[in-house]
């Protein structure tokens, strides 16, 4: 293409008059705009008629005379987007490390609360008491906090998915309810079966969290109402199931529409936001499917979910964290805890408090023995839910042998061995996965080595990567945090009677 000194177009090829989506004879005498001479190349976007964005890369070399620029034009959309994917995986990847390092500390905090609730509350009930309202609503406080969390492990894609073989009209049908109160009444929700039988393999819990997740960024775009679709179809050729949610709402333009699923963006005025999409194309991309979007300013949006129809053999939730995606505890809460916590002797309870802590007038709240008292090695790096798991295992009859990390807890192993006799010195490892010096899956995988079949009960917050425990055992013998002081002492009696 040939410029003057104006800017003007005096010669255009047919193949450069395509990027601009003209013809030769338009181009001619035309003024486009675009950079004169700069001794560089240079890049620039092109709309086309249809808002279709190009990326064209500009080449000029000067005319000797000064009269103009030669200048070569070349379509480098298809590298420019590359680019942009690589740089956005960059970014998702920091932000999945991000969301999931908080969530595994948040959900430590979370348990503790949750743990000392239900004590508070079980002594309240020992005493002929009603449990206090403060108590109450610190845990409905706590069950709130989860969910948040439960977004950032969504989003980090580290929740321990279990898929199931659901009907999904049945499973819409079930939540009309719910959907129409979250929508409010200006709003007509219809449900669309396009197809006979659309069975899928997905985790229940998960799917009611894509489910509302779309609906509810379909209400936002209705502020005064509107028609929801829910449509329902089996793409047979691609064996999955596709779940279009389609609302009469605002829109959004393609600039939009293109960040929509990307981690915190968002076009509300409120803080916190931008989790709901993102975190939805987490579950779905964890179990196999995906997540598209198609809108039109003034008339509407159309999230289409892509859901595998057979088990997509989903990636291993992980239990082996990047090194480098903890906090740090404090110094003096790593600090190795040499005593053994057992019971049912008078001193148990003052081995289990911190020094200087006056007895507590009203014992721990027992729950009712199911099995003859265990020797247990807890392996926890977070001070304050050790103490919890020992004050809850403790109160059972079982003996605690405690650590703050997975080496210190493997040298009081083999500082047992001494004084065990033929059989091992504990009975079960109950440990976290992600600590300091040796992570919960090594540590497990060389007390095995010294003791084949010892039970092993993991508990964490999150989990990213793979670990080999053998068929089937994390399901079984996984504790995912928050819990309650009753699902623990549940997990580990069930594990020890596994291998018993």
């Amino acid at each position: 293409m040939l410029v003057d000194d104006r800017g003007r177009v005096r010669f255009v090829n047919p193949a450069a008059a395509r990027m601009f989506s003209r013809s030769v004879e338009e181009l001619i005498g035309s003024d486009l705009g675009l950079p004169l001479y700069t001794g560089e190349n240079t890049e620039i976007e092109l709309l086309r008629p249809s808002g279709e964005p190009r990326w064209v890369e500009l080449r000029s070399v000067q005319i000797r005379d000064g009269s103009g620029t030669l200048t070569t034009l070349r379509d480098v959309t298809e590298r420019h987007e590359l680019d942009h994917k690589l740089r956005r995986a960059e970014q998702a990847e920091a932000i999945s490390r991000l969301a999931g390092t908080t969530a595994h500390e948040f959900n430590n905090a979370l348990t503790v609360i949750k743990g000392y609730c239900s004590l508070l509350g079980e002594r309240a009930r020992r005493e002929g008491l009603p449990t206090p309202d403060e108590v109450t609503e610190i845990q409905h406080a706590a069950e709130k906090a989860f969910k948040i969390t439960h977004h950032l492990l969504s989003l980090a894609r580290q929740h321990q998915a279990a898929p199931i073989r659901i009907e999904l009209v049945a499973f819409m049908q079930d939540m009309i309810h719910r959907l129409q109160q979250l929508c409010g009444l200006n709003t007509r929700i219809r449900l669309v079966n396009k197809s006979p039988r659309c069975h899928i393999h997905f985790d229940p819990n998960l799917l009611e969290q894509v489910v509302l997740n779309l609906v509810t960024n379909a209400a936002e775009a209705m502020p005064t109402g509107g028609e929801l679709d829910l449509e329902v179809e089996h793409d047979a050729a691609q064996d999955e199931v596709l779940l279009r949610v389609r609302d009469t709402g605002v829109g959004m333009s393609q600039g939009v529409c293109r960040q929509a699923l990307e981690p915190f963006f968002t076009t509300k005025k409120l803080l916190g936001g931008g989790l709901g999409l993102s975190s939805t194309l987490g579950i779905l991309q964890q179990l196999g499917g995906d997540l598209t979007l198609e809108s039109t300013p003034d008339v509407g949006t159309t999230a289409t979910a892509r859901i595998p129809a057979r088990s997509p053999n989903p990636r291993p939730a992980s239990l082996l964290a990047p090194p480098d995606t903890r906090f740090d505890p404090p110094a003096a809460e790593a600090a190795a805890e040499a005593e053994v916590h057992q019971r049912p002797d008078a001193d148990a309870d003052a081995r289990t408090r911190p020094s200087g802590q006056a007895a507590d007038p009203t014992p721990s709240p027992p729950v009712q023995p199911t099995m003859q008292p265990l020797r247990i090695l807890l392996a926890e790096d977070n001070h304050a839910l050790r103490r919890l798991a020992q004050r809850v295992l403790v109160s059972e009859g079982h003996t605690i042998y405690a650590a703050p990390d997975g080496r210190e807890a493997l040298r009081r192993l083999d500082d047992l061995c001494g004084v065990a006799e033929s059989r091992p010195p504990v009975d079960l490892l109950l440990t976290d996965v992600v600590m300091p010096n040796l992570r919960g899956p090594e540590l497990a995988r060389e007390a095995r080595n010294r003791y084949p079949g010892l039970p092993v009960v993991y508990m964490s917050g999150y989990t990213d990567g793979e670990i080999d425990t053998g068929p089937g055992e994390i399901d079984r013998h996984f504790l995912q945090k928050p819990f309650d002081p009753e699902q623990l002492l549940e997990t580990v009696v069930r594990a020890a009677r596994t291998q018993a």
